[in-house]
This record gives structure tokens, C-alpha cells and sequence, in this order.
């Protein structure tokens, strides 16, 4: 652990540190204090099994005020909804390799950690630089859902079916004996539309939340996000 004020050891802080049974620190000051001038680890997640498990300053610091959710705060919290294990949450760096690049660039190593186990898919991705969306796929009833946050004309659902149609293609070319039948059609969720500019994290995460429990779209979150 790093003295983050000079002349004082870990040690010493340590002894004034209150610790959650997870083993973080019950004081996101003690996180924000290095934010703004270095980034590092504080814990690693063991809970889900997601390729990446260093739970970073910048990660606890992203559920403070207006900032923007962190990609991994979003993979922790789809995978914990997921109770029951029925949905194959795909992490969001590797949905965003999905969604955006070309078929030719795709290579075995990235198809291996990709490869689909479930029925029923859910990954996080993001548009516009800074705006996360959900996409909801389910191979039994043949759905694809792509959840926008501000419309529900499903414009953006047909960009992305057709880019992830692109993608199988090429999944199912690798894994000839696992092939998955990508022609799904769009399904257009109703639900109720984001108020603000920087709360689409906890808002997909509670729309992912109604979906599992079969709950109401259009109530909105008994919390302020």
C-alpha cells in the first residue's frame, strides 16, 4: 500500500483505515486523494470470472458525483445481476471489438476469448466516445436488442445486428462445429428515456436489472443515479 502523504508510512495509515469485509477501504477519500495524480490498484476482483480484475482508484472514483461509470465497474454489476448464471455477460473491451472492427481483422486469439457458451448474451458497449448502451441478445427466441438510453426507434439496433452479423460470420467459420445462427431479429425494448448526460451507466444497469426479472421498462429507478 502507497503512503499517500509524504513523511507518513503505509503502516501508519493502515492502523487508521476502516476495512469492508470485501477488503476495501470504507472511505473514498482515501481513494479520490491519488486520482487526479496517479492511478493504481486497490484491490482484485475475485467474484466474476472477467479477464480483467484489478479493481483501480479511477473505478471507485467513477461512482462519485457526475463522473462517467467505468467499463469495468459495468462488466462487475451485469455479472452480479446475473444470479442465476443464465446470460454470458461479454466484457465490455471485448464487445467494443465486436461492434467495431472488421470482419478481416478479427484473429483466433480474440475468437477463442469470445467464444459463446449461452443462449442468452448481454454486453455493455459504448457509442459516441461516451455514451453505454446495453445489447441483449437471445438466441432462443431469435432477439436481438439494442437498448439506447435516449430513443427507442431501434435506428441504432440495425447498425448493430448488422455488424454483429459480421462478426459471426466469421466466428462461425472458426468454430465450424459451434456454429451460431446470427440472424436474429430486432426486438425493440420500451423503456423510459435518460433525463441527463451522465448517468447511462447505473441506467443500463438497471434496464439489464428489469430484463432479467421480467420487471417493468417504464418505471423509472427508485434511486437517484
Amino acid at each position: 500500500m502507497p503512503a499517500l502523504v509524504e513523511g507518513i508510512t503505509a503502516e501508519e495509515i493502515q492502523e487508521e483505515l476502516i476495512f469492508l469485509d470485501n477488503d476495501l477501504v470504507n472511505d473514498l477519500t482515501y481513494y479520490k486523494s491519488a486520482v487526479d495524480d496517479r492511478d493504481y490498484t486497490m484491490s482484485v476482483y475475485k467474484v466474476v470470472k472477467l479477464p480483467i480484475r484489478e479493481l483501480k482508484a479511477s473505478d471507485c472514483h467513477s461512482l462519485d458525483g457526475n463522473n462517467w461509470v467505468t467499463n469495468f465497474v459495468l462488466d462487475i454489476v451485469l455479472n452480479l445481476f446475473d444470479e442465476t448464471s443464465a446470460f454470458q455477460i461479454i466484457p465490455k473491451e471485448t464487445a467494443s471489438y465486436i461492434f467495431n472492427e472488421s470482419s478481416g481483422n478479427v484473429t483466433e486469439y480474440f475468437l477463442r476469448k469470445v467464444r459463446i457458451i449461452k443462449d442468452r448474451i448481454a454486453m455493455a458497449v459504448r457509442i459516441n466516445g461516451n455514451h453505454h448502451c446495453v445489447v441483449y441478445i437471445d438466441y432462443e427466441s431469435k432477439r436481438f436488442s439494442f437498448i439506447d438510453l435516449f430513443t427507442t426507434s431501434g435506428a441504432e439496433a440495425t447498425v448493430y445486428l448488422k455488424k454483429y452479423r459480421e462478426f459471426m460470420r466469421t466466428y462461425d467459420k472458426y468454430f465450424e462445429n459451434d456454429t451460431r445462427d446470427a440472424d436474429n431479429l430486432i426486438y425493440i425494448y420500451g423503456h423510459y428515456k435518460q433525463k441527463d448526460s451522465h448517468n447511462c451507466g447505473p441506467i443500463i444497469l438497471d434496464l439489464f436489472h428489469k430484463i432479467i426479472h421480467n420487471e417493468n421498462m417504464y418505471q423509472e429507478p427508485g434511486f437517484h443515479p
